[in-house]
């Protein structure tokens, strides 16, 4: 089990410096790996996560021997920040000998994820493939002549991964590193999302767009494609074309509806309304999406359950 919520060191216990930084290594290298799995697993395009240490060094300043090894101790802290992450794919940690004596060096272990497979249409289990680090190999290999200044602690990640499953295309994310810091800063193919079964497949690439353009931080797109979603559902059960206002198109459909399901749905002419309110107002309300989101399913589930038909008949 990685350690990543608070490691606790037996004080009766001393170390002296060259085992102390090799513990805090090992545990730092496991709480940085944790911290990208939890970022391609369950975060979205720019959206980030925190690899600080303090959790693992707490504790430990106080344990090293003799105690004018301690400052030494923290300025090697603040360097280590400063250390590139080697990526390696594999279960072992990276160990690199120097002088003849193996030492554990700052690692970025690749694990399995989980994630949404395209070809799949479900979540599996991806394995890494591949992984550059740009800045390592450009000063490694660079004969253009051209020069960066990087600032301590940056690096730019090429991280490739292919789905157990299937075993098809591979799938590539790019992860910024700035000191403590990974970020998520692209995907290829761009992030697959789950779709309810019961969201009506016409309608569907509506839908899924609007959770694609949430998880990437366009909200006010997000609330046009679901907003959209709901009308253009409507005036296909209802058949009303041409320039027809939203307000009727939704009192429309909510006629279609059998009365004695209809009081216990969510609606989708509030819902519809709702939504127009920060479209008019150009404002991102992420809170109005989640909120439109969860309502708009569970009608949809309502009309799976009760297999409410599309024919706009009102059935008692």
């Amino acid at each position: 089990m990685v350690r990543t919520e608070h490691v606790f060191y037996d004080p009766k216990v001393f170390f002296h410096l060259a085992e102390a930084k090799e513990r805090v290594i090992r545990d730092f290298n496991e709480l940085a790996s944790e911290r990208l799995k939890e970022l391609l697993e369950t975060r979205h395009l720019y959206q980030k996560v925190s690899f600080d240490p303090a959790q693992i060094t707490s504790g430990m300043r106080a344990q090293i021997l003799p105690a004018s090894d301690a400052v030494l101790f923290d300025r090697w802290l603040e360097e280590l920040s400063q250390e590139r992450l080697a990526p390696l794919t594999g279960s072992d940690l990276l160990v690199v000998p120097r002088g003849g004596k193996p030492e554990v060096t700052p690692t970025l272990l690749l694990q399995n994820l989980k994630l949404n497979c395209l070809k799949c249409q479900r979540r599996e289990a991806f394995v890494p493939a591949w992984s550059i680090d740009f800045a390592t190999e450009f000063w490694r290999l660079n004969t253009s002549g051209v020069t960066f200044t990087l600032p301590p602690g940056f690096q730019l990640l090429m991280l490739v991964y292919q789905c157990q499953s299937c075993e098809g295309l591979p799938e590539g994310f790019l992860v910024r590193r700035t000191s403590w810091e990974l970020q998520l800063h692209g995907r290829s193919p761009i992030e697959g999302v789950e779709v309810p079964k019961y969201i009506p497949k016409p309608e569907y690439n509506l839908f899924r767009d609007a959770l694609i353009a949430f998880n990437t931080g366009k909200v006010l797109a997000a609330l046009f494609y679901l907003r959209s979603f709901i009308e253009q559902f409507a005036r296909r059960v209802t058949k009303k074309v041409g320039r027809v206002t939203g307000d009727e198109i939704m009192d429309a459909y909510n006629e279609t509806l059998p009365p004695k399901h209809r009081d216990s749905m969510p609606s989708l002419r509030e819902w519809y309304d709702n939504l127009s309110v920060p479209l008019h107002e150009a404002r991102d309300d992420a809170q109005v999406f989640e909120e439109a989101r969860k309502k708009i399913e569970k009608h949809f589930e309502i009309r799976d359950v009760f297999e409410i038909p599309e024919s706009g008949r009102v059935q008692d």
